[in-house]
């Protein structure tokens, strides 16, 4: 039998249920811990959500903070009820029962490994949580900075000539220059053994060998490729390569570029 089953039997079924309320109790104070932690997070970081516009923009963060300021005080409030909660649990088990100092012990000591984990498990949870939201707050504020920029570069970097009106993602994209690296979808592993091999070969031996062991090492363990153009660029970028009624040229000086129709190739074709 377990360790419940046996208070169960020795000490009966109240007793039993004052134990699983206090384990439930210290559990609930370590999740509600890492809630403060993680609001208050929030709160010193701004997090906020965005809409357009700078007035509705300002109201909605007053809001949105004020908001945050009752959570944090709601999550305190919660915090000093499950301490009450379990001092009296505590006071019930601990001096009104006649339990032995050896079982009292061991509740202690369960119910402090039991809040333990819980908050380490909470932790991970809000820990991740927050992670999200401070990503995605600098997503938007990347974003809006580089929409800034195209829109006040955008006329001194990309000069239109065709009649094709250009959308938002097909500017980004152009606006970014013809040297702009696109990220790979997948790591390059045969072009990496390959010039890793090439290398090799002008190395001593012991160097040489190495230097294959640290690659295939870091091969073995790849990382997620994070990509530097959005969804809607990608999309953007495989219709200029499609389109085959224009031509993307690059002025003599400086990275002006010239969005132009493909007149000399039509002629050609068509002669």
């Amino acid at each position: 039998m377990n360790f419940h089953a046996n208070i169960r039997t020795d000490y009966g079924k109240d007793c039993l249920d004052n134990i699983r309320h206090l384990e439930k109790t210290g559990k609930k104070i370590a999740r509600y811990r890492n809630h403060l932690r993680f609001s208050l997070h929030c709160k010193h970081q701004n997090l906020t959500s965005t809409v357009k516009g700078r007035k509705a923009d300002n109201i909605l963060r007053r809001a949105e903070r004020a908001l945050l300021n009752v959570r944090v005080g709601q999550i305190v409030n919660k915090i000093d009820n499950l301490n009450q909660e379990k001092d009296r649990f505590e006071s019930v088990i601990y001096s009104a029962s006649e339990l032995p100092s050896d079982v009292t012990a061991e509740i202690k000591t369960r119910t402090e490994r039991s809040q333990v984990k819980e908050h380490e498990l909470s932790k991970a949870r809000q820990k991740n949580k927050f992670s999200r939201l401070l990503k995605k707050k600098k997503e938007l504020e990347s974003r809006k900075t580089n929409n800034s920029l195209a829109s006040d570069c955008i006329s001194k970097w990309v000069k239109n000539c065709s009649e094709r009106l250009l959308n938002d993602s097909e500017l980004s994209v152009l606006v970014k220059g013809l040297n702009y690296a696109v990220a790979p979808t997948e790591i390059p592993v045969v072009d990496i053994i390959t010039s890793t091999e090439s290398a090799c070969r002008k190395l001593p031996e012991r160097d040489a060998s190495e230097l294959r062991s640290k690659v295939v090492g870091l091969l073995s363990r790849p990382k997620k490729l994070e990509s530097n153009l959005s969804a809607d660029e990608h999309k953007a970028l495989k219709q200029l390569k499609k389109d085959q009624d224009i031509r993307i040229l690059p002025a003599d000086k400086g990275r002006l570029l010239f969005w132009t129709h493909q007149i000399i190739n039509r002629s050609v074709k068509n002669s």
